[in-house]
C-alpha cells in the first residue's frame, strides 16, 4: 500500500493504509495488531470504552451482514501502530454511507492516535478515503470536548469540514442525589413507593442474571420510545438485542443498574463506562407503576449509590427534553461532518441553515418541536386509518358511543378459541402499522397503562391481531360513575378500545378474538360485562348482540 505525505508536521515517517472486507476482517485476527490496537487505545488520552477493539469488534460481528469493516491505520518507520480509525461501509438505510464503526450506538465517536501525532494522522487518513473511496461525507457524532478539532478548522484540499456544537446533560453524582431525595414531593413518593416493597438499586453482576431482565428493559423502552417518537429501537433493528448481549460479556464496555421494589423489576438503565462518567445508552421504567415515577427514582438512588465508585457524574447524553429536569449543568460536545464531495457540503448547509431558521422560530413561538407536532395533529386532523368499520383503538368516534351490557352468568359456558394475554408489553409491540400510525397507538397505548387500565391482546405469526383495555368500576372513577348512573351493578368489568387489525379479514376471525377478550374479562370475577363502544363499530355490535348483550345509553367517549 502507498504512503501519504504528512500534510500537518511535515513529516514523512507515516505509512497509512486503508483495507476492507476480508482483508480488514484478517487484520482484526492478527495477535500482533489486536496487540498494538490495545496499547494505543491504552495510551491514547481520548479514548473510551467505545473506541475499544472489544467494542468495535462485537458492532462488526452482529452486523455483519450490513457493514463492512474499514479499516484505516498508520504506523511509523518502526512498525509501531500510530493511528486507528475504524469505520465500516453500512447498508442498513436505505443508502450506503460511510460510518464510524458503532454506528448510531457509539454514543461519543473518536479515533486513536499517538501523542502528538493525531492531526497528521486523521488528515492522511481522510485524504486516503478522499483518493480511493467514493464516499462524499463522513461524520462524527458526538465527539467528546477533548478529542483535537482544530485540523478541522485549517485548509485541507478538497475536504471541507462543519463543527456543530451541541450540550450533554449530567448528574454530579456528589451532590445532585442528596439534594434531590431531601425534597418533600420526593421524599413522599418514594415512601408511597416502599409500600409496594423494599425499594433498592441492584448492579447487574452475571450475564446470566442480565439476559433474564433485558427483555423486560427492550420492551418497556420501545413501549416508551414508540409513544414519543414512533419507533421501536430494538423491534425496527433486529441486530441489537444481540448486539447488548455481546457487550455484556464484559462489564468494561456495558454496566446495567436496576431499581427493585421487593422481587419485581421497576427500571432499568444499561449504560457504557466513559472515562469518570456512566454514559445512560438505555432507560426504562415499568409503565404499570408510573404513578410512582420509578425511573426518576433510579437516577436518584442510583446516583447515592456510586459515590464511593470511580465516577463522578451521570451522563444522561444529547437530546431529549426531560434530561433537563435531571441535569446538575451540561457540557459541550461535538458533531464533525467531514465533506470529500463539495456539492454534499453546500446541500448540507443549506439544510442546516433552513433548520437552524426553523429552530430560531419556534424558540420565539415558544414552542418545542414535540409540542409543533402535537399542535399539526391537532390541526389537521391526522388520524389513523379506519377499514370495516372495526376500530383501531386509537381515535374514539365523534358519534358518541354505546354501552353493551351482558350478566356474566349469561355468558357463562361458551367455548373458548381464543386464550388472550393479559399486560403483556412484548405483544403489544407486535403492532405492524407505519410510523405515523405507531405514534398514534403507542401513545394511546402508554397513556392508558400510565392511568391504570390493564390490556388483553392476541397475537399470531408475530402479528398483533386484537387488542381491548379492561377496567373495573370498583378502581375507576370515571367508570364506577357511569355505573351508578346506569344502574349497573358495583361490580362491572368495562371493555374499551378495542382494536383489530385488518389482517383478521372475517367475522368468524373478529368473533373468534373478541370471545377470548370477553371470556379473560369474566374471569377476573365481575358480575357484569360492559362494552364501551363507538357507534360506528357495528361489525363489533352485531357480535355482541348476538352473544345476549343489550344496549344501554350512550356516552361521552373516555
Amino acid at each position: 500500500m502507498d504512503s501519504c505525505p504528512n500534510a500537518v508536521s511535515g513529516k514523512a515517517d507515516l505509512r497509512t493504509e486503508l483495507v476492507t472486507g476480508a482483508e480488514a476482517r484478517e487484520l482484526l485476527r492478527s495477535s500482533t495488531h489486536r496487540m498494538q490496537v490495545r496499547t494505543l487505545h491504552r495510551r491514547c488520552a481520548w479514548s473510551t470504552a467505545l473506541q475499544s477493539l472489544e467494542f468495535v469488534e462485537a458492532w462488526y460481528d452482529c452486523y455483519k451482514d450490513v457493514v463492512v469493516p474499514f479499516l484505516v491505520f498508520a504506523s511509523s518507520d518502526t512498525g509501531d501502530l500510530i493511528g486507528w480509525l475504524p469505520l465500516a461501509a453500512a447498508e442498513y438505510s436505505d443508502r450506503k454511507e460511510l460510518v464510524v464503526a458503532g454506528g448510531h450506538q457509539c454514543e461519543y465517536q473518536a479515533w486513536l492516535a499517538a501523542n502528538g501525532r493525531s492531526d497528521s494522522f486523521i488528515v492522511d487518513a481522510l485524504r486516503k478515503i478522499k483518493r480511493e473511496t467514493n464516499y462524499r461525507k463522513l461524520s462524527f457524532v458526538y465527539m467528546l470536548d477533548d478529542v483535537p478539532r482544530g485540523w478541522a478548522r485549517r485548509h485541507i484540499p478538497g475536504i471541507r469540514c462543519i463543527e456543530y456544537e451541541h450540550r450533554r446533560p449530567v448528574m454530579d453524582i456528589a451532590t445532585y442525589s442528596q439534594q434531590a431525595l431531601k425534597k418533600k414531593s420526593n421524599k413522599s413518593r418514594l415512601n408511597r413507593l416502599r409500600r409496594l416493597g423494599e425499594v433498592r438499586v441492584q448492579r447487574v453482576e452475571s450475564r446470566d442474571r442480565f439476559l433474564e431482565i433485558f427483555p423486560f428493559i427492550t420492551a418497556t423502552y420501545d413501549l416508551r420510545q414508540a409513544a414519543a417518537n414512533g419507533v421501536r429501537p430494538f423491534r425496527n433493528d433486529c441486530r441489537k438485542a444481540g448486539f447488548y448481549r455481546r457487550l455484556a460479556e464484559s462489564d468494561d464496555l456495558i454496566r446495567t443498574y436496576l431499581l427493585m421494589v421487593g422481587e419485581k423489576v421497576a427500571a432499568g438503565i444499561i449504560g457504557v463506562p466513559v472515562r469518570n462518567s456512566l454514559s445512560v445508552g438505555v432507560y426504562a421504567y415499568s409503565p404499570f407503576l408510573a404513578e410512582y415515577s420509578p425511573g426518576k427514582f433510579l437516577l436518584l438512588l442510583l446516583a447515592k449509590e456510586l459515590e464511593s465508585s470511580e465516577l463522578d457524574v451521570i451522563d444522561l447524553t444529547p437530546g431529549g427534553e426531560w434530561k433537563q429536569r435531571f441535569a446538575s449543568r451540561s457540557e459541550s460536545v461535538w458533531e464533525l461532518g467531514i465533506y470529500f464531495s463539495q456539492v454534499r457540503y453546500l446541500r448540507d448547509r443549506l439544510i442546516a441553515l433552513l433548520l437552524d431558521t426553523a429552530r430560531s422560530m419556534l424558540k420565539v413561538m415558544g414552542l418545542s418541536p414535540a409540542q409543533l407536532r402535537i399542535h399539526l395533529k391537532a390541526v389537521f386532523g391526522i388520524r389513523s386509518n379506519r377499514r370495516g368499520g372495526q376500530s383501531k383503538g386509537v381515535h374514539e368516534s365523534e358519534d358518541g358511543q354505546v354501552l353493551y351490557v351482558v350478566d356474566a352468568q349469561d355468558l357463562s359456558g361458551r367455548r373458548v378459541q381464543v386464550h388472550p394475554s393479559r399486560d403483556d408489553i412484548e405483544e403489544l409491540l407486535q403492532y405492524n402499522r407505519d410510523a405515523r400510525d405507531q405514534y398514534d397507538f403507542y401513545s394511546m397505548c402508554l397513556a392508558r397503562i400510565q392511568k391504570g387500565y390493564s390490556f388483553l391482546t392476541h397475537v399470531e405469526a408475530g402479528k398483533l391481531l386484537g387488542c381491548c383495555w379492561l377496567s373495573h368500576s370498583e378502581h375507576d372513577k370515571h367508570y364506577s360513575e357511569l355505573a351508578r348512573r346506569t344502574g349497573l351493578g358495583q361490580k362491572v368489568v368495562f371493555l374499551s378500545g378495542i382494536y383489530m387489525s385488518s389482517s383478521a379479514d372475517s367475522m368468524s376471525s373478529v368473533d373468534r378474538i373478541l370471545g377470548g377478550f370477553l371470556s379473560e374479562a369474566l374471569a377476573t370475577g365481575a358480575d357484569q360485562l360492559c362494552v364501551d363502544l363507538s357507534a360506528s363499530e357495528k361489525v363489533f355490535a352485531e357480535i355482541l348482540l348476538a352473544l345476549g348483550f343489550r344496549p344501554v345509553r350512550r356516552s361521552p367517549s373516555i
